[in-house]
């Protein structure tokens, strides 16, 4: 399926935030060199952060606070996309972070 537009707007916001957490020039370094890649590995970075409870080594805190919200339903793949449409919607995601 298509990623609706609410959806987008949320998988950007979740980049956005672990892009800050990055920091955007290595970020954009690595993006300008492996666009799917980059994008893929920031999305597991949301996933991890989204799906695992505070315990989980993956999970990143700002001092005392999660960097994004524990989600225990948060899906890999919204929409019931496949890995195409996904990767797109990655994509679009980064440019508007990165480029716009």
């Amino acid at each position: 399926m298509k990623v609706d537009f609410k959806t987008l707007q949320s998988i950007t916001r979740d980049l956005k935030v672990i892009v800050e957490l990055c920091g955007y020039m290595e970020v954009f370094r690595r993006y300008k060199d492996n666009k799917v890649a980059t994008a893929h590995t920031l999305w597991h970075g949301v996933y991890c952060n989204r799906r695992y409870p505070s315990d989980n080594p993956n999970v990143k805190f700002i001092g005392l606070k999660r960097v994004l919200p524990y989600t225990p339903d948060f899906e890999r793949y919204p929409c019931d996309t496949k890995d195409d449409t996904l990767k797109t919607a990655l994509i679009k995601a980064l440019d508007s972070i990165l480029i716009d």
